[in-house]
């Protein structure tokens, strides 16, 4: 599903893998996809598609079967399920973060962790989910950041597929976070 963020997290097919032509497009495909002979087929914004298969046969994946002509909509309007992706903006995360004790996973790179964090969080590098996603809580309610909401729709629809679906995504990530009053570590903390 190569839709923005807010569209996928919206209404999405079940099992789907989020990855908008909107962002770093490329690097995620090969991180996330992994195998080059992935069968895909595309959910696109219309008259994106031939754009999205040739970006995608641009780094090696060459195998897309199509496109869901008229996209979710089309998809919705034949009686078929959809999915959403909890989420919750930054200040009502800001008053729950400042009265409960909450799981908090961070997909950022660990040099943008280790510059600056939430207290508690754990670093799980969306570069490297294909090996980590089994750190996951399967059982416990959590919470998945990045830096701007991108990678972490990312890692949550891969988590998704995999079966890990008690996760709330926040929206705009830490660059959200950083507008609240939220306690975070620094690096000359650190």
């Amino acid at each position: 599903d190569v839709r923005t963020k807010d569209e996928f997290s919206k209404a999405h097919i079940p099992g789907s893998i989020f990855i908008g032509l909107n962002g770093s497009f490329a690097p995620w495909d090969g991180t996330i996809l992994e195998n080059l002979k992935t069968p895909i087929l595309i959910v696109s914004p219309n008259r994106r598609e031939e754009e999205t298969i040739t970006r995608l046969a641009r780094v090696g994946f060459d195998n897309s079967l199509g496109y869901l002509k008229g996209g979710v909509e089309n998809w919705i309007s034949h009686g078929k399920i959809t999915e959403n992706l909890d989420q919750i903006n930054i200040f009502d995360f800001e008053e729950i973060y400042n009265n409960e004790e909450l799981l908090i996973y961070d997909v950022r790179s660990k040099i943008e962790f280790n510059t600056e964090r939430l207290l508690n969080s754990i670093n799980v590098p969306l570069n490297n989910i294909q090996n980590t996603f089994t750190e996951f809580s399967k059982n416990n309610k959590f919470y998945i950041h990045c830096q701007t909401g991108y990678r972490s729709v990312i890692a949550a629809s891969f988590l998704k597929s995999k079966g890990i679906k008690n996760l709330v995504n926040i929206e705009s990530g830490f660059e959200g976070i950083r507008k609240t009053k939220i306690k975070r570590l620094k690096k000359e903390k650190l």
